[in-house]
């Protein structure tokens, strides 16, 4: 027995460690502080990245709804615009039973009403887009023949130029659309 003693005590020295047990310590202990601080490097940098990520979420969902907004009062404005633009353009056509001071006084308050909303349009719009630049000379250009109709009228029936009139109409309309399909390509591009 003594022999297989003397292997044991052999095969421990022989595998027993010359390197210092606090060497180990240092070793181990390095080991687990360089893991924990390339964890909470990682868990920082996911945080970043993630709240970079929210951040532009939030400005696209901001610039989204301003766009929409915009669009929606841009787009009421003119239909209500037209409207009144209409009303006066029958209004002028028409043989009128009134006299003329009070003709006059109507035609005065529909074009007021005119005015202020083409102001509010033309304030929302940036002349330098070619599209917007459209709307803003549509409305020029309506403004400008009502005002040709408004010198001419009489209150007897007339006839005006309804091709212009329907013309002009029609350019603000179609110009009016390339700014909503422009502003959903705008929106469809944050996403």
């Amino acid at each position: 027995m003594s022999k297989v003693m003397e292997v044991l005590e052999r095969i421990a020295e022989n595998t027993a460690s010359t390197i210092d047990p606090v060497w180990v310590a240092a070793i181990t202990g390095g080991t687990a502080i360089l893991t924990a601080l390339i964890t909470v490097g990682s868990t920082v940098y996911i945080q970043l990245k993630n709240n970079d990520l929210e951040h532009q979420k939030l400005i696209a969902d901001v610039i989204t709804r301003e766009r929409v907004r915009w669009l929606k009062e841009l787009r009421d404005l003119v239909g209500t615009n037209y409207v009144y633009i209409d009303l006066q353009y029958n209004l002028l056509k028409r043989e009128i039973d009134v006299p003329r001071d009070q003709f006059q006084s109507k035609l005065d308050e529909i074009s007021t009403k005119i005015m202020k909303q083409s102001n509010e349009i033309i304030l929302m719009l940036n002349k330098n887009d070619p599209v917007q630049g459209e709307v803003f000379n549509s409305i020029q250009d309506v403004q400008n023949f009502i005002l040709e109709c408004v010198n001419t009228a009489t209150l007897e029936a007339q006839s005006f130029d309804d091709a212009r009139y329907g013309k002009i109409k029609n350019k603000i309309f179609n110009a009016m659309n390339e700014i909503g399909c422009e502003t959903w390509r705008q929106i469809k591009n944050l996403s």
